[in-house]
């Protein structure tokens, strides 16, 4: 049985029976009935079929790509001389612009990318392989040799409106001058071979042997000032208005790379009605300070990244007593915590899927084994099998994210860096039969930059398209691969709005006022206003709430004008959503049957990300729909703002954050002039009016319009 066919006879048996209801006692675990064998073997049957599918899908998804560094290490031809490492490091890893160690030597192999910093730890685990000693120098480049870093890093092209090539401004990029200086600043390698150590530089050099760079100082391991860490808290908030940590999580960035942290909880025998959080990675597990839970008024997770000399906080509300059901209310609760600092590779999510899913099939087997014995406690079943099969989702989305953004970025001629990780949040909430999925993503910056002959104002478009994108797909996957509407995402609160006639406003650092005349709630209100003032952000949101799903929900659209970027805000915890909370527990077999149907969801998700299809191309048109609505509506009173001609954008463009530093004295229209000339150039991109062409090319190339 194929994988389509696979979800539909998986649905038919999880409601082959109906499911029975009985009381539980809140202070004792929940259990359920022995299962018989004639359960046993129907349950086992769908089990083997899923898992028979995966070993189909397996030689399919295998690539000579290396994800570890014994692989890579493989592929170096013999004699594996420091000149050999180096050709294949050279040859292999793409260099990235960004601050700092993000990756490490796996996740610099899975991105496929890396800055000198990843590159040389890469390189120096490579070289230890080989018996050879290392230690890193860093030092200085001269300006012009880093200029022919980020040349040969961007490349050049250049752009065509209609067929007819355009004129481009080359004046400088402020940001681009940054940059360059910023590469000054250089780390490699230095290899011991006898009694002398070689310069190894893989970034700024094309050969083993030699570099441009100037050295300063040698150290045996990354300086402290390159490093990065993470730190993840869950943090309780209680009626007395005090507040707890219950688990801290910590520890250098690279150990999180590409991994995923589920966050389950396991029934407090001491405690009645208490529930002890437990995390889990890979096999390593820790149980944190139980959760008074009838004193629960909202629980949050509490992010600390470090990135070199600068760090970043946020936080991530899971569930809020006064939004939607009490999660704990719910049978099940499992949130995952997937943390991507670069660019995922297909192979690598095949493979962590496959891998999940049969580690999860292995857990439903050993359920299904104990269940025959006798009674078994569900929720310790339940968090065996989602603490393997979380892992999948995240990159599912990641996959899908990471193909629309490589496929905007090539048709606007831009470069984009990912300067701050992903970490995509996952919850997963059961009530009864009913699975309830959403997921976020935060903490990332994604940085662009225009290939020579290419204007700026197409990273901005660029930008723009991309942050809308990114918050429409995560409600366009659960509503394709989990049968439901998805989370109120920005885009969905503002065609709410649209459709009840709420008015919307601007709200920017001259316009504070207009904040408190909103009728939102005061989180609401405290988000739109810490992204103004801290982030110099520009807010258009409707003037009150809207219901999505008997649910009031807030959402805006955060600009910032110095990049482009239009980033999607909201109140609204992880998981809101309101269920039936009435007691009962369901037969064994029909929560196996339950966990298999997420099984074939998660792995179809996954599965088809990986796939070369494009199965979102309509949230990118989606989304530049709603860019063009934005440019509008961005300032307006009385009615839509009119947008400007593609041919006077390109011919006179708009300064990006012009008066940023000065909002009072430059009027609110003069701010989103640069917007509203990004959403016109996106829109002509996707229609293929505009097109980007190598730089010796003397005709466009032949690109259909993807949203015409």
């Amino acid at each position: 049985m194929r994988l389509t066919a696979l979800l539909p006879t998986l649905a038919a048996c999880l409601f082959f029976a109906a499911p029975a209801l009985a009381d539980t006692d809140p202070g004792q675990p929940e259990t359920a009935p022995a299962l018989d064998r004639s359960a046993a073997d129907a349950l086992t049957a769908i089990a083997g079929e899923l898992r028979a599918e995966v070993h189909r899908q397996r030689p399919a998804a295998q690539s000579d790509h290396p994800l570890t560094v014994d692989e890579a290490f493989r592929q170096i031809p013999a004699p594996r001389q420091p000149g050999d490492v180096f050709n294949w490091v050279r040859d292999h890893i793409d260099f990235e612009p960004y601050e700092a160690t993000l990756r490490g030597p796996q996740g610099t192999l899975i991105a496929g990318s890396g800055n000198a910093i990843d590159q040389a730890l890469l390189a120096r685990a490579l070289l230890s392989r080989a018996g050879f000693d290392s230690r890193f120098v860093t030092g200085r480049l001269h300006r012009a040799d880093a200029e022919t870093v980020l040349r040969n890093t961007l490349g050049s092209a250049s752009l065509f409106l209609d067929g007819d090539r355009v004129a481009t401004d080359t004046a400088a990029d402020p940001r681009r001058d940054s940059l360059v200086a910023s590469l000054q600043d250089h780390i490699w390698l230095e290899v011991r071979q006898g009694d002398e150590h070689r310069p190894f530089d893989v970034v700024a050099a094309p050969l083993f042997g030699i570099t441009p760079a100037t050295p300063s100082e040698r150290h045996t391991s990354i300086p402290r000032s390159m490093q990065s860490t993470l730190r993840v808290q869950l943090v309780s908030h209680l009626t007395d208005d005090q507040s707890e940590n219950n688990i801290t999580l910590e520890g250098p960035l690279h150990q999180f790379a590409y991994r995923t942290i589920s966050l389950s909880f396991e029934d407090d025998l001491a405690r009645r009605g208490g529930h002890r959080p437990v995390v889990t990675i890979d096999d390593e597990r820790s149980a944190g300070i139980s959760l008074p839970v009838a004193d629960l008024q909202h629980l949050e997770l509490r992010f600390q990244m470090r990135i070199g000399t600068s760090e970043h906080r946020w936080r991530q509300t899971l569930f809020r007593e006064d939004q939607g059901t009490h999660i704990f209310d719910m049978d099940h609760q499992h949130f995952s915590i997937a943390v991507i600092p670069g660019w995922t590779s297909p192979h690598h999510t095949s493979g962590l899927t496959a891998d999940a899913t049969e580690e999860a099939l292995s857990a439903v087997d050993a359920w299904i084994s104990a269940a025959q014995q006798g009674p078994t406690g569900v929720r310790e079943q339940e968090n065996a099998v989602m603490n393997r099969l979380g892992a999948s989702l995240p990159f599912a989305f990641a996959q899908n994210l990471d193909r629309a953004t490589v496929a905007l970025a090539s048709r606007h001629g831009v470069f984009p860096v990912m300067t701050r990780p992903r970490v995509v949040t996952t919850g997963i909430l059961r009530r009864g039969d009913q699975l309830h999925v959403d997921f976020q993503v935060a903490g990332d910056r994604l940085e662009t930059y225009p290939r020579e002959g290419i204007p700026t104002l197409a990273a901005q478009a660029f930008m723009g398209l991309y942050g809308q994108t990114r918050h429409e797909l995560v409600g366009e996957m659960i509503r394709q691969y989990y049968g439901r509407q998805g989370s109120a995402t920005v885009g969905r609160v503002f065609r709410e709005a649209s459709r009840a006639r709420v008015p919307f406003t601007t709200i920017h650092g001259g316009a504070m006022d207009r904040l408190e005349s909103l009728t939102l709630g005061s989180i609401a209100r405290e988000a739109i206003a810490r992204s103004i003032r801290q982030q110099s952000r520009i807010v258009l949101a409707p003037t009150r709430h809207v219901e999505i799903e008997g649910i009031d929900r807030a959402g805006w659209w955060a600009l910032d004008t110095a990049s482009g970027l239009i980033d999607g805000g909201t109140a609204d915890p992880l998981l809101t959503i309101v269920a039936d909370t009435e007691d009962r527990t369901l037969p064994v077999d029909t929560l196996i049957r339950t966990h298999l149907h997420l099984m074939v969801q998660h792995y179809s998700a996954a599965a088809q990300a990986a796939d070369v299809t494009d199965r979102f191309a309509g949230v990118t048109c989606s989304a530049a729909r709603q860019f063009l609505n934005l440019g509008r509506a961005y300032c307006a009173t009385s009615s839509p703002i009119a947008l400007p001609s593609l041919s006077s954008c390109l011919d006179d463009p708009p300064s990006p954050g012009a008066g940023l530093l000065n909002m009072q004295r430059v009027s609110c229209e003069d701010q989103l002039a640069p917007t509203r000339c990004a959403a016109l150039m996106a829109t002509a991109f996707l229609d293929g009016r505009l097109a980007v062409a190598d730089s010796s090319a003397s005709s466009p190339p032949m690109l259909s319009g993807l949203c015409s």
